[in-house]
C-alpha cells in the first residue's frame, strides 16, 4: 500500500470522527449549556482543513499521474498504455500536447 493510500485512509477515518465530535460540542453547548465557543470552533475548523488537505491531496494525486505520462514519453520511452490497456482512456493528450508546444521540436 503505497503512502498516498495510507493517508487517504487515514483521513476517511479522522472526518467521521471529527463531525461525530463537532455533533457532541455542539449538541453539549446548545442543548445542555457547557462548553466553550472555542472548542466548537477548533473541531469546525480541524474538518475545515483535513478537507482541504484531501482535496489538495487529489489534486497532487492527479498531476502525478501527468507527471508520469510526460516521463515516460521524455525520458523512460516506455509506453504505458501497451504495459496497461485500461489506462488509455486516462491519457490527457490535450494537456500532454500543451506541455510539449513550447519544446524546440515542436516549433
Amino acid at each position: 500500500m503505497k503512502i498516498e493510500e495510507k493517508f487517504i485512509n487515514l483521513l476517511s477515518l479522522a472526518i467521521p470522527f471529527m463531525v461525530i465530535m463537532m455533533l457532541i460540542v455542539v449538541v453539549s453547548r446548545y442543548v445542555f449549556g457547557i462548553g466553550q465557543t472555542g472548542l466548537q470552533e477548533l473541531i469546525m475548523y480541524m474538518v475545515i482543513a483535513i478537507l482541504y488537505a484531501l482535496v489538495q491531496l487529489t489534486l497532487m494525486m492527479c498531476l502525478m499521474e501527468l507527471k508520469d505520462w510526460l516521463n515516460s514519453i521524455n525520458v523512460t520511452k516506455k509506453n504505458l498504455i501497451d504495459e496497461d490497456p485500461s489506462i488509455e482512456k486516462d491519457y490527457p493528450p490535450y494537456i500532454i500536447n500543451r506541455c510539449f508546444s513550447g519544446h524546440l521540436d515542436a516549433i
